[in-house]
């Protein structure tokens, strides 16, 4: 169990794409030496590498930070793992199709709740409704093997502050963990492909990473998170939900070329008290729906997008339009 408890809490350390971001910089770095080589043999310019050199540099600069990021959130866990232990008989189980669904929890209160894969030697494959809505545990994690999240499983937990969620799930139901105010930290394990309606509504988190794996974002999922500012959407996301981003605290989002759908108003009010800067990286405007706010905001949005893709739209919106090269997410 310690061993799979480690394993888990390495999946939440983006060691990978720091990984992949190095063998791009050598790439680039090789690249540009091999151009410069041949320039010097040949005496001719045929390409002005300064710029790929700068954004190399720039690259670099981003993995370092990264790098820094991973070791400030392995550390800020802090989670004594040689002292953790599962008990399973406090758990309540039903049999589902393909093993057993945890339908609530009956043991002692406990800082961190380790929610198992196996139990009796027979797998768990999720965690079914309003099953641990009343657990008192600041930090939850959902082992790897378990496939769902069920609609309301936490909801309304007031305690429930840290959660990791192993990369077996691959759906997390609506209101699932609607109204956990107190939940500010949440890691999503990578096969994840849908995050249902209203799923993290009304929750404390201040910064998102969605994984790449997530295909579909639910309508008012993440509606009424007052304290969020940060989200990024990796490529393979290609819906937002009506509302999804309602009343919010976003200060930046990346919108990755793979959208094609963004929901009635999906950014509305998600500029309360200051301005909101939206990074568009599709190469072309191709939105089945495009109305992300209620109305015309002006001055509080600005779009980063390059030309010919929904930069006009973004003018007639009245929203300010700057080349994609000037976003910087910080």
């Amino acid at each position: 169990r310690v061993a799979e408890l480690e394993s888990t809490i390495d999946t939440i350390k983006d060691i990978g794409k720091s990984e992949r971001m190095a063998e791009f910089i050598d790439k680039k770095k090789r690249a540009n030496s091999m151009i410069n080589l041949i320039q010097q043999i040949s005496g001719e310019s045929i390409a002005d590498t300064a710029e790929s050199e700068q954004s190399v540099s720039q690259m670099e600069d981003e993995r370092k930070r990264l790098e820094q990021s991973i070791s400030e959130e392995f550390d800020e866990l802090n989670i004594p793992i040689d002292n953790l232990s599962i008990d399973e008989k406090a758990f309540v189980l039903d049999e589902v199709d393909g093993g057993l669904e945890i339908t609530g929890y009956q043991g002692p209160d406990t800082d961190c709740l380790v929610i198992p894969s196996h139990i009796d030697g027979k797998r768990v494959v999720g965690i079914g409704h309003l099953a641990l809505n009343n657990i008192n545990s600041k930090k939850v994690f959902i082992m790897d093997g378990i496939q769902y999240v069920s609609d309301s499983a936490f909801f309304q937990n007031t305690s429930l502050r840290e959660l990791y969620i192993g990369n077996d799930v691959g759906e997390i139901y609506e209101y699932a963990f609607n109204s956990c105010s107190n939940l500010k930290k949440v890691s999503i394990g990578r096969k994840v492909k849908t995050i249902g309606d209203c799923s993290f509504s009304r929750t404390g988190i201040r910064n998102i990473v969605i994984p790449e794996g997530v295909e579909r974002i639910g309508s008012n999922c993440f509606k009424d998170c007052s304290m969020l500012q940060k989200v990024v959407l990796n490529a393979g996301i290609k819906s937002l939900g009506q509302t999804a981003f309602e009343n919010t605290r976003l200060e930046k989002v990346i919108l990755p070329e793979t959208i094609d759908s963004l929901g009635l108003w999906v950014f509305k009010n998600s500029y309360i008290g200051s301005s909101i800067e939206i990074a568009f990286l599709g190469k072309k405007h191709s939105f089945k729906n495009i109305k992300p706010f209620a109305d015309k905001t002006q001055n509080n949005v600005t779009v980063y997008c390059e030309d010919n893709t929904i930069k006009d739209y973004a003018h007639g919106f009245g929203f300010i339009v700057r080349p994609l090269l000037d976003f910087q997410f910080r």
